[in-house]
């Protein structure tokens, strides 16, 4: 069983996490998996398990897909649900193996995240290698509260979805005033002036504000159709919180 870790800061670097297009093969990918989950439909998850493994690694791999979704639609029974975005974490840059992370915001504004903790790409489909989990822990309740803080300070500058409206779209990879993780932070904290970005530190604590940032990390990187057009320069940003 893997050891699920309380929330991280964002200051505290992890392994690179890299996100991909809505339009790309794995965020169709993930969302199957994800409506999958939703439907409690077993035999299209078990059919994704890697043919290659031996049977006593299939097996195991059977039992974590059957409690995951079991524990999913005890979590979601009665809530609408809605997949936020699909995010990879790169594990092994040899074998190419990597997690796969579905966060999925619930209509009671609870987030709640499916994890795979090893797949991989096989002719445009994912196949399971290891366990699957459903993460229902600190770090999530925190993004949760991440994403009711930013509904309540954010949204009206940078629309509901962070696709920007006033002010830049938050869910492509384009900054205009930060270069680190920290600049995210301080940019919430102390506003910028000559902008329609005010400072939210008499507003927001430090801890509510990392709470927004690391609601932040799990939208970048969706790049919405509908969303405003990149502004300022390319940024691998936020990619090491979730």
């Amino acid at each position: 069983m893997k050891k699920i870790y309380p929330l991280i800061l964002f200051l505290i670097p992890l392994l690179g996490l890299s996100q991909e297009p809505v339009n790309g093969v794995l965020y169709k990918e993930g969302k199957q998996i994800f409506e999958d989950f939703q439907k409690g439909n077993l035999d299209a998850l078990v059919n994704r398990i890697d043919p290659e493994l031996d049977d006593d690694s299939k097996s195991n791999i059977a039992q974590t897909i059957l409690l995951t979704k079991q524990q999913f639609a005890t979590v979601i029974s009665g809530k609408s649900v809605t997949l936020l975005n699909v995010l990879k974490e790169l594990l092994d840059k040899e074998t190419g193996e990597f997690a796969l992370y579905l966060p999925v915001l619930l209509s009671d504004g609870a987030i709640v995240t499916i994890k795979i903790y090893g797949a991989k790409e096989k002719q445009g489909k994912v196949l399971i290698v290891n366990e699957t989990h459903l993460l229902d822990t600190q770090k999530e309740k925190s993004i949760a509260e991440g994403y009711k803080l930013f509904l309540a300070k954010c949204f009206a500058c940078h629309g509901k979805y962070g696709e920007g409206t006033m002010a830049v779209n938050l869910t492509d990879d384009y900054w205009r005033y930060a270069n680190t993780n920290e600049d995210v932070f301080n940019l919430i904290k102390e506003g910028k002036k000559g902008t329609i970005m005010m400072a939210f530190k008499n507003f927001l604590s430090d801890d509510d504000i990392k709470k927004i940032v690391l609601y932040l990390s799990i939208m970048q990187g969706q790049r919405l159709k509908k969303g405003k057009k990149p502004e300022g320069k390319k940024a691998k940003l936020l990619r090491n919180l979730y």
